[in-house]
């Protein structure tokens, strides 16, 4: 491990990581956003940042746009390492990259939750539906419980507990409570993340194979597998920052709308499940739902974000925004979409429209020179090529090189190149290639597949 160096405990709005790895075999680092749909906006303005990593493996991270209590990820292309970060963290993390989640430990402001998160015992496995749903049912609570007990024991400094003494990670744990101890905000946080996994029976019913088990039987809400699908539970669902509760919240959303179908028809059968689910009155009966039961918050937060992954994939549903526009009481919540739309109507002065004469002609104009051609879709940049614009300035700095962005897309996509060029900042030359008028152009540099597509 390397050295953990002081630092300084001053709060501020600013998130910052020093970071220290082992083995990761490459030149630059990013610190991406995991958002609820993935390749969507952050409503805070975060953008991919990265970093050069030393010959050490050191570098240093810092942010003033991090969503309080969101997951992101350090990228070290064929390994990650998960982070929730909150907007005042100061901490140092250790890591192995070949031996990983294990070796992660970190000090500083916000640790706790770091180190925590990063226990094997912590770790998201998703085991298969396999037996009845009461089985099913019984397997994914023990976990939930495990994990809480530790996390309890943890939280209160209980060296002593059964479950820390006997633990595989005992030293791990150890350490955790007595150098980063948890405030209760990352005890709160941590908790809550904890508890969703007791909406994940869900999921089990919706599976073809569990329906299959239960199809001849009716849906029977006095079950003890739905003690969780409750109003009082719900309340821990204060915000959708981190998307493991956005999507919990999809789940309570369909068991309750499930149950709302069965008080009107008893004789509805597991079976049903999911055609049930994909009534056209789901979600109009969804809104009135979250603005009853759940905090305006969540409401609002639920609806911009699927309002900004359809506008980040190209696509403006005005029913939507037209329902955010009236309901949406946090109007923050439409300031990075609107903004976001309108540089779909502007076209950056240093971006070209190709066509497959003046496509070769641009390859001809650069043989021989040290250039890199970057293929990328507008539709898919979310959750791809956005996320390696920093690697790419290092790399056209470090190498001298002369990239070439090219944007291979349909027609459609056209100002979603532009927005996603101009919203990013992203310095370069850009180019526009059709796929209608130039549905054979990338043969010359992969298979049917566009492998070299990032």
């Amino acid at each position: 491990m390397g050295i953990l160096f002081g630092f300084q405990d001053v709060t501020t709005n600013k998130t910052v990581i020093d970071v220290t790895v082992k083995n990761t075999g490459q030149e630059f680092v990013t610190l991406n956003y995991e958002p609820r749909y993935r390749g969507s906006l952050s409503h805070d303005g975060y953008q991919t940042i990265g970093a050069p990593i030393s010959k050490k493996g050191q570098f240093t991270l810092k942010s003033d746009k991090i969503t309080d209590g969101a997951e992101y990820y350090l990228d070290f292309n064929k390994h990650i390492i998960k982070l929730v970060l909150f907007k005042d963290d100061n901490f140092k993390l250790e890591a192995d990259i070949e031996n990983l989640p294990a070796s992660v430990f970190a000090m500083g402001r916000g640790a706790g939750k770091i180190n925590v998160m990063n226990l094997n015992q912590f770790q998201e496995k998703f085991f298969p539906a396999e037996g009845t749903l009461a089985d099913f049912a019984a397997k994914n609570d023990s976990i939930m419980k495990r994990r809480l007990d530790i996390l309890e024991s943890i939280y209160t400094k209980n060296t002593l507990a059964n479950i820390v003494v006997q633990s595989p990670e005992k030293t791990k744990i150890l350490r955790i409570i007595k150098e980063t101890p948890l405030t209760q905000k990352e005890y709160r946080l941590l908790k809550t993340l904890v508890e969703l996994q007791q909406y994940y029976v869900a999921d089990y019913i919706a599976q073809t194979y569990s329906r299959k088990q239960l199809e001849h039987e009716a849906i029977d809400f006095t079950n003890p597998v739905f003690k969780a699908f409750n109003k009082e539970a719900y309340k821990n669902i204060d915000n959708l920052n981190h998307h493991r509760l956005g999507n919990a919240l999809d789940l309570i959303l369909k068991v309750e709308y499930v149950r709302f179908r069965v008080q009107q028809n008893p004789q509805l059968q597991y079976k049903d499940w999911n055609e049930i689910l994909s009534d056209p009155g789901y979600y109009d009966w969804t809104s009135g739902y979250l603005k009853k039961e759940f905090p305006t918050e969540v409401h609002d937060k639920y609806f911009a974000d699927i309002y900004s992954w359809f506008i980040s994939m190209g696509t403006n549903n005005d029913a939507l925004y037209s329902y955010l526009v009236d309901n949406c009481a946090n109007k923050y919540y439409l300031v990075r979409t609107d903004d976001f739309k309108a540089k779909m109507d502007k076209q950056p002065a240093n971006i070209q429209v190709l066509d497959a004469n003046s496509f070769t002609a641009l390859l001809n104009a650069n043989k021989g020179k040290n250039v890199l051609l970057v293929f990328w879709s507008a539709q898919f940049a979310g959750a791809s090529v956005v996320h390696k614009i920093p690697a790419l300035y290092f790399l056209e700095d470090k190498y001298n090189l002369e990239i070439l962005n090219i944007c291979v897309d349909s027609n459609q996509y056209k100002s979603l190149w532009t927005a996603r060029v101009s919203d990013t900042d992203w310095k370069g030359k850009h180019y526009f290639l059709s796929t209608e008028d130039n549905p054979t152009a990338l043969k010359r540099f992969g298979d049917t597949k566009n492998r070299c597509f990032l």
